[in-house]
């Protein structure tokens, strides 16, 4: 039987019950040859993999990383691994201004968005229109995400940030506190939902948004297993923000949590487990 490791964050190792144990759980319910491994514990030296400091002489077949470690998928990959997801869509997400460049140059509808730079307040507000994001390139779940409508605000966030980590964007009014988030699972979109926040200009699950089932157009479809193809994504979320024209690709993730989609009865786990073994194992 082909072996796969399931890799996930070394803070859930303590725990006896959590996302990491749930996954390896539905692997081993679909009769996948499944171990679960904790990121946190490789180390690579020259071409030598090492975990908890014993040296790997035995590769997987595959490797399903909940995480973003592009490094270690490169690593993996040299060595004949299958990898979920790979390296290179796991580098295009994790940066989210690659990940609209990429997008961008593949004709993708996208706020604009370009590096932050240390400027005047002023040059932002002329060519923003007064209001404009700020993000940290490698954020989720929200965090580190500043809309900016004045001065003051601007000057506190640029003042306290290293700003080559850093991207701002066209605030899309017409989305506040809202956006659609679809969830590819192989060649197909197997569900999508509307995340609600009214007190929040983010959305985000996190962020104390709701979830509600949403209901693609087959064009919408089609665009969001486009963005995953050019972003070579086997198991990915796109998010867009909402306009009176359509849907407004905002970000995709080679890591995205599912649990708004459990919530709403998609069962997540069962399905990437079933693709798995299908298409690989």
């Amino acid at each position: 039987m082909k072996k796969m490791w399931l890799i996930y964050k070394a803070s859930y190792d303590t725990i006896e019950s959590n996302p990491a144990t749930r996954m390896y759980d539905e692997m081993i319910k679909n009769e996948i040859d499944c171990e679960l491994v904790f990121l946190d514990y490789f180390k690579i030296n020259n071409d030598n993999l090492y975990y908890k400091d014993k040296i790997i002489t035995n590769y997987p077949y595959l490797v399903f990383m909940r995480g973003r470690d592009e490094i270690l998928l490169s690593h993996f990959e040299n060595h004949n691994v299958i990898t979920i997801n790979s390296s290179f869509c796991t580098k295009y997400c994790k940066d989210k201004w690659l990940n609209y460049q990429i997008l961008n140059a593949n004709n993708i509808n996208q706020p604009y968005t370009e590096e932050l730079k240390k400027l005047e307040y002023q040059e932002y507000q002329k060519k923003f229109n007064n209001e404009f994001i700020i993000k940290n390139k490698y954020g989720s779940q929200g965090t580190e995400v500043f809309l900016i409508k004045n001065k003051k605000e601007y000057d506190n966030i640029i003042n306290n940030i290293e700003t080559k980590d850093y991207i701002i964007q066209e605030y899309i009014k017409e989305s506040y506190g809202k956006d659609v988030r679809a969830y590819v699972i192989g060649d197909e979109v197997i569900g999508s939902i509307l995340r609600k926040n009214d007190n929040s200009f983010m959305s985000n699950i996190a962020q104390g948004g709701l979830s509600y089932n949403y209901t693609l157009t087959e064009s919408e479809k089609n665009m969001v297993l486009k963005i995953a193809k050019i972003l070579d994504g086997k198991i990915i979320s796109v998010d867009f923000l909402i306009t009176k024209e359509g849907l407004l690709f905002c970000e995709a993730n080679s890591n995205a949590g599912f649990i708004s989609f459990n919530f709403l009865g998609y069962p997540m786990r069962e399905l990437m487990a079933k693709f798995i073994k299908k298409e690989f194992l």
